[in-house]
């Protein structure tokens, strides 16, 4: 029978990288916790995440890897290798958005659109189509895209004095967040109604 390797838990370690996704929020389903293992042989780390997942993380929180979860989960998923050490090893959680989060190119967008007579690519769910002045902007994860999207929901006075409506609200679907930036949208809609109860206020 040939021998398994053996490898230290120091360089395991020193080749596992964590990644936090997601918003600021107390809300445990807006941000979660990604492990990947970058060195050689490729391991497998099975479902590590799940151990430090739905917390209600905030940028700067500290996520502490256990060697005896880390050690179990090697040993069940990479069984060609021996693992040794102990030891646990800490991470700081950063790259969620938070308040700091700059969302000035979805407001330029929104504005641009506005001001078209037609060909506009913002689609208007309701009749009331004259957006006022921005008041807030909230965003949240987009739970209906592949991947770590978000929404945001851009709220404007109504501009229409003839409407009985005073609030309208510009929904944003499919956002990337990059450099700690808003970025880019895959639906804009405009409505007569907006839920932001579980969404970080930006603005």
């Amino acid at each position: 029978m040939k021998e398994r390797k053996t490898i230290s838990l120091s360089s395991v370690y020193s080749n596992l990288k964590m990644k936090a996704e997601g918003v600021k929020s107390k809300h445990k389903s807006e941000n979660s916790i990604q492990f990947s293992y970058t060195g050689k042989p490729k391991l497998d780390l099975g479902d590590l995440d799940d151990s430090y997942d739905n917390k209600g993380y905030v940028n700067g929180n500290k996520v502490t890897v256990k060697a005896s979860i880390l050690l179990k989960k090697l040993r069940e998923n990479s069984p060609d290798y021996k693992f040794t050490g102990s030891g646990n090893h800490t991470y700081t959680v950063s790259g969620l958005v938070d308040k700091s989060a700059d969302y000035s190119k979805l407001v330029n967008y929104v504005d641009s659109e506005k001001k078209k007579e037609e060909d506009s690519k913002i689609v208007y769910s309701t009749s009331i189509t004259k957006l006022g002045d921005l008041q807030k902007v909230y965003v949240g994860r987009d739970t209906y895209s592949d991947g770590n999207k978000y929404e945001a929901i851009l709220v404007y006075t109504n501009s229409d004095s003839d409407s009985d409506e005073k609030t309208l609200y510009c929904k944003l679907d499919g956002l990337t967040f990059k450099n700690g930036k808003l970025q880019g949208a895959d639906n804009y809609r405009i409505t007569s109604d907006g839920d932001v109860d579980d969404m970080l206020q930006l603005k």
